[in-house]
């Protein structure tokens, strides 16, 4: 019988909040829809005027702010002068060996 008196409590109060809450819900569709409009309204007259409705953030600046240290340190790094590096194959004075050709004679080699 106690829970039964419970379940009855329960449900009265639900039933005398319920208009409570639907007015609630109501004044909250009420402010999101003018929200909506509001800001809906403001995004086509920045559009008309070139410009973007953005909303930036703390994350967002300093994003900005580390690819632009990026892009810096790149620019500088190629804006350094160009450096004359000559590769050689061999040290000077060297003679590469040559494989002896087996139709010349031990007398016409001309690496004796």
């Amino acid at each position: 019988m106690i829970e039964f008196a419970k379940a009855f409590g329960r449900g009265v109060l639900y039933v005398l909040l319920s208009p409570l809450l639907l007015v609630l819900f109501a004044c909250y569709m009420i402010y999101a829809l003018l929200c909506y409009f509001a800001l809906e309204t403001a995004s086509m007259v920045l559009f008309f005027y070139g410009k973007n409705f953005k909303l930036e953030d703390a994350e967002t600046i300093k994003l900005r702010q580390i690819k632009a240290e990026l892009n810096g340190r790149k620019q500088a790094a190629q804006t350094l002068p160009p450096q004359n590096v000559v590769y050689y194959p061999y040290p000077p004075g060297f003679v590469p060996f040559t494989p002896p050709n087996p139709n010349e004679t031990k007398e016409g080699s001309p690496h004796e």
